[in-house]
């Protein structure tokens, strides 16, 4: 049985690598002081089988209470752990954006996607942000789909298949402690698909407004240096953990591209 488990991970990453990008305007997010006074009032990332149970709908929407100056939402895809696509979209004057991919998934697989949403609001010289994350998951299990299991054989198998992903990411994400000579018992870990776990954690022991500007921040930094990249080579490598100090006082960003490994730090100022 778990031969079976293996190959069919090893199947879904010979998949193709989904990309969706605005290429005709610059290429950033760039954080600034956030406004309070504005929001997003609505914000989503669904992942949705079609009845067919082997096509699934990847969607990300999102709307600004008024047209902002400038829109991006940028949402990321991970299937049983390995990066499989980046849907990324610009958009001038707008208060909404919606971006959508179909992929075919026809093996047993978890899937979970994170979109972050922001504008860029321009008053007289003076630029503010308003932004929110959003994501989901999904299971296929024997060519049926769903958040949370129905049955005992859907419990049993999708656990099993989470452990199994957890195992590998966690031998991966040890390596790179590891390399960078990390001591893990000063850090609590997040994988990147758990940003929004990471946010309410932060804002808890800190501040909400401490806790968006971390967002905001790490946002701009993993756009630049693991997103970017990542559509260039069309990377398929495993997910980046997030390591957050014991003290709040810094955080890492540890992950691969194309086998190369990498890291991100960023001080949190209170």
């Amino acid at each position: 049985m778990r031969k079976d488990w293996i190959f069919a991970l090893s199947l879904i990453s010979l998949s193709l690598w989904f990309v969706i990008v605005n290429w005709k305007t610059e290429m950033a997010i760039i954080f600034f002081p956030i406004d309070y006074d504005r929001n997003m009032v609505q914000s989503r990332t669904t992942l949705v089988a079609l009845d067919d149970k082997v096509t699934i709908d990847w969607t990300s929407f999102s709307q600004s209470e008024e047209k902002s100056y400038l829109r991006q939402d940028v949402s990321l895809l991970f299937v049983n752990g390995k990066l499989k696509g980046v849907q990324n979209k610009w958009m001038e004057q707008t208060d909404v954006i919606e971006q959508k991919q179909l992929l075919d998934v026809t093996t047993d697989a978890l899937l979970e996607a994170i979109s972050f949403h922001h504008g860029e609001i321009h008053e007289g010289n003076a630029i503010y942000s308003i932004q929110s994350m959003s994501n989901d998951y999904l299971y296929v299990i024997d060519r049926q789909a769903f958040h949370t299991p129905k049955t005992a054989k859907e419990k049993t198998e999708s656990e099993k298949l989470k452990t199994i992903i957890d195992k590998n990411l966690q031998k991966k994400w040890d390596q790179l402690i590891d390399f960078y000579q990390m001591d893990e018992k000063n850090y609590k870990l997040y994988p990147l698909t758990d940003m929004m776990q990471f946010y309410d954690d932060l804002a808890a022991e800190t501040s909400e407004m401490t806790s968006d500007r971390v967002i905001g921040q790490l946002w701009e930094g993993l756009y630049k240096h693991y997103i970017l990249p990542a559509i260039e080579l069309e990377a398929a490598d495993d997910e980046p953990i997030i390591l957050l100090h014991n003290d709040l006082s810094h955080l890492y960003v540890l992950y691969e591209l194309n086998g190369e490994k990498q890291q991100l730090i960023q001080q949190i100022v209170h």
